[in-house]
Order: C-alpha cells, then structure tokens, then sequence
C-alpha cells in the first residue's frame, strides 16, 4: 500500500510527517531530542504538468489519495455534498474516471487508509446525519460497502493508530455553532467494524472544528492532536492542542490563537520535535517551532497567495518537510484564479520556489508518489473536478 500524505486544509491522512513515531526514538523523558539522519543523495528536481482528468461533473466538497484496488497505482476520490463520489483510477497511468451514486450517503468528508490490514487503502465517507461507513477498496473495484458506525457530523476525519494495536481508528471534532465542542474517537478491530465513540472535552471555544493533525507532541509515545476552532465571531480564531493518554482519550492542553485553517505537525528543523505549521489566514502561513514537552514558540509568518488549500511534505528531494499550498486567488491579481506553490524548506526556514498549474479555482491539495519513482508529487483539484500532477522528475546530484 502506497498510502496517502493528504492535505490539506482539506484532505487528511495518517502517514507522512503527520504520523506517530514507530520506537522511541527521538525520545528523552517525555521530551523530544534530535535523530541524526541517515546520509543520502541529493536531487535535483525538474516538474510536468499533467491533466489526470477534466471537470468530473459536479462541485467538488473533498478529495484523497490511496491505492484502491492494490495494483501499486495511486488512485484520486472527490466527493461532492450529495451521496456521489468520482474515483480517477491510476492516476499516473490509467486515469480511469468512475462515478458512484446513490450512496448511503457522502456528506462532503472523505478520507482514504487502510482499515481491514489487507494492504488496499479503503475509502471512509462521513455523513451529514449522525452515521459514518466505509466503502472497503477491493482489486476488482468494486468498493464493497461495510456497515455503518456512530459518528456525529465533523468537518474533517484523520485516520491514526491511537491505542498501538495496528489498526487505524477515526479521530474528529465535533462541529458546534453554540457551545463548547467535543472530540470523538472510534475505534477500529482491524477489520473495518468501529466501537462507539470515545469522547473528550475541548475547551472553551464555541465555533467550528477542522480537520485535525496527528503527531507525538511531547515525545511520550502516544498520538497527541492539534485542533483547529475557526469562524469563533467575535473570538480569536486558534489551534487546541491536546495530549493523549494511548486509549483514544485526549485532555486539553494549549491554546495557541492565529489559525484560519487547516493545521499540520511536522520537524521542519529536524530536531527531533514536532512543529506546527498552520493557515495564519487567507494569505499567511505560520510555523512554530515546537519545544518538545507539548507546547510551541511563537509564529514565523509567511505570506502565500489566498488560499484554498495547504499540505506539507518532502517535494524537493531533500527529506525535509515542504509547504505546498493551492491557490484560489493570486497576490494582486485582477482575476480570479491561482496557481499551486512551494515553500521550499531550507535548513528549517521557507522560501518561495515558484508556482505550478494552470490558473483555477484550486481547493484540494495532496502529495504522493504517482509513478513510484521515490518522489513525492503534487496533485491538485478544482473546485469543478478537475485534477492536475505536478510530476516531480528528480535525477541524484553529485
């Protein structure tokens, strides 16, 4: 399984930066120490741009990544708020566009992983009602439905291994408009039948709830959440981070005001500690440098065109985590429409290496590994379903 390292404001994911450690290494008394990395090759890295399919058909809510039917091709689902999805298969080769309708129901929320162990990335869908289910990946494509499960509406699900027993479990907030919010946990058996719910408490801020990020934020060895309250009225806009106990219940920690979107956990600097890297507002990224014992230091802002959707992961060859972000509108355009961009990281900091894409209306962003070549590479939708790569070519530089 080639899985998905998603994102986006918009896409989620457990693999990539945003996954939880597989030893202690990095670990020192609950606080995270650097790991020397392992020398390798650098890359020089040239980009293509390639249309892996036009306007599927209808407006596109959200979109991921995965391996569907186990041929070792990524292939692209977007969904729109209905019960329809389109599923491109094999993005790199095939681009086979499939529509699916008359589901149980959709809801705008997709999120692509694992979750029966049999190395075929399955598609889980949460619905606008009170019920999630997942449409399990077969080889014959077929997406054959499990039953559904408990699961209040959220606007975004991660998928991340909370409890260590080697099955992803769902993690979301609960989106409230008039009170204090909650997190809900499920949990998976390994086969794709979830528990009910575990609940626990955020803290005092009454609005809507992102898509979280997941990561070892303290360096105890369990997954710790970082959760994104936005549109607060006349409250400041923030990220909740929350530390796990390795059961699936999450106790609030920090508040750290400033983010308009979707959050991510990633070493930027290679330290050894997390940091979170978070939409600042439509047209600025922040990153803070995380201490290690579950908290961060203060912003570093970086302004981007607005945007409608970020990921962060290595696109440049150099085992760093990048930002990638996909825009809706360029910086002193006079139309609208924009491009994909690179933050390129260097030596922990970011500087801008240029822009990709036709110019469009962009509100999904992922990175994976299309034609398995070891490379990350850039997929991006429109709002109308229409997916182009960004297909990194990199040769070993002396």
């Amino acid at each position: 399984m080639r899985n998905l390292c998603i994102a986006l404001g918009v896409l989620g994911a457990a693999c990539g930066d945003n996954a939880p450690p597989e030893d202690d290494a990095g670990m020192e008394a609950g606080r995270c120490t650097a790991v020397s990395p392992v020398p390798g090759p650098t890359y020089e890295c040239t980009s293509e741009i390639v249309t892996v399919a036009a306007d599927v058909g209808f407006f596109t809510m959200d979109a991921g990544l995965g391996d569907l039917d186990g041929d070792g091709q990524l292939d692209a689902v977007l969904s729109q708020n209905t019960m329809e999805l389109a599923v491109v298969w094999g993005v790199w080769q095939e681009q086979l566009v499939d529509k699916r309708s008359n589901l149980q129901s959709v809801g705008g929320v997709v999120t692509i992983g694992d979750l029966t162990n049999d190395a075929i990335d399955d598609i889980v869908m949460a619905a606008s009602s009170d019920h999630a289910y997942v449409l399990a990946g077969t080889s014959d494509r077929t997406l054959m439905p499990l039953p559904a499960f408990a699961w209040a509406p959220t606007d975004g699900v991660n998928l991340v291994d909370v409890n260590g027993d080697g099955a992803l479990d769902l993690v979301g907030a609960l989106t409230s408009r008039y009170r204090s919010g909650v997190l809900q946990t499920v949990l998976n058996d390994g086969t794709g039948r979830f528990a009910a719910p575990v609940i626990s408490a955020l803290g005092d801020y009454v609005g809507l709830y992102g898509r979280v990020a997941t990561g070892d934020i303290d360096c105890d060895g369990n997954v710790d959440l970082a959760v994104p309250a936005l549109n607060l009225g006349p409250m400041v806009n923030g990220v909740e981070i929350l530390l796990g106990d390795g059961s699936g219940h999450f106790t609030s920690q920090r508040w750290y005001e400033g983010a308009s979107g979707q959050p991510f956990l990633a070493d930027v600097d290679g330290n050894g500690s997390p940091d979170l890297i978070m939409q600042s507002d439509m047209i600025t990224v922040a990153v803070r440098r995380g201490v290690g014992d579950g908290s961060f230091g203060e912003p570093e802002l970086y302004g981007v065109a607005q945007l409608g959707a970020i990921t962060v992961g290595d696109v440049t060859g150099d085992a760093m985590p990048d930002i990638v972000t996909a825009s809706i509108v360029e910086v002193g355009a006079s139309q609208p429409g924009g491009y994909v961009h690179v933050l390129e990281n260097s030596g922990g900091a970011f500087r801008d290496a240029g822009r990709w894409g036709e110019m469009r209306f962009w509100r999904h962003v992922a990175l994976g590994d299309i034609d398995a070549d070891g490379h990350n590479d850039i997929i991006a939708t429109d709002e109308g379903g229409t997916v182009q790569a960004v297909h990194q070519v990199c040769t070993a530089s002396d």
